[in-house]
């Protein structure tokens, strides 16, 4: 049995921490613990992409996703109860939609490449398109700069991150 999955360029935790300085200076947020996730989506896609579009859909129309990035189409897709949840400050809904935003840039298709692979292979985490699109999210909604002498708990909060995030993100620093 084989199955055919993306396969991303590679990109180490290195490269992505690098990518997230760049978008958090170009959001001028290198100094806020809080990236405004919600503000980002909704208005700062738009003066990056003036094609971009955010659809938030019902759970009968988002069947098996929380969300989804097609940056082909100009549109991420984002499930209503992960949107709702992030008006809240729910952690996991903000770096979901985080996480689609990371997978708007860093996979278009000139970046991908499909792959057959027997169910014994494994795809190399830097080229795994969700490690990518989960570092990315992690590395700036908890900016390493900003967190490195914090607890975990202090990350949390002040990042508005689930407390899985704020442990992975600090142990990477």
């Amino acid at each position: 049995m084989t199955d055919i999955k993306p396969i991303s360029i590679p990109l180490s935790r290195t490269k992505i921490r690098e990518l997230a300085a760049i978008f958090r200076k170009v959001t001028n947020t290198e100094k806020i613990f809080y990236f405004d996730v919600l503000s980002f989506l909704e208005l700062g896609m738009m003066t990056i992409d003036n094609q971009f579009e955010y659809i938030y859909l019902p759970k009968n129309e988002m069947k098996g996703y929380y969300g989804k990035a097609c940056p082909e189409e100009h549109k991420i897709y984002i499930h209503e109860d992960v949107y709702l949840g992030a008006t809240k400050d729910i952690g996991r809904h903000r770096f979901t939609i985080m996480h689609e935003i990371a997978h708007y840039f860093l996979h278009k298709k000139e970046n991908l490449v499909l792959a057959r692979l027997s169910k014994d292979e494994k795809i190399p985490k830097y080229q795994d398109v969700e490690w990518q699109a989960n570092t990315l999210a992690a590395e700036v909604l908890a900016y390493a700069p900003l967190i490195k002498n914090c607890t975990i708990k202090e990350i949390a909060h002040k990042c508005a991150v689930s407390y899985q995030v704020a442990r992975i993100q600090l142990k990477s620093i």
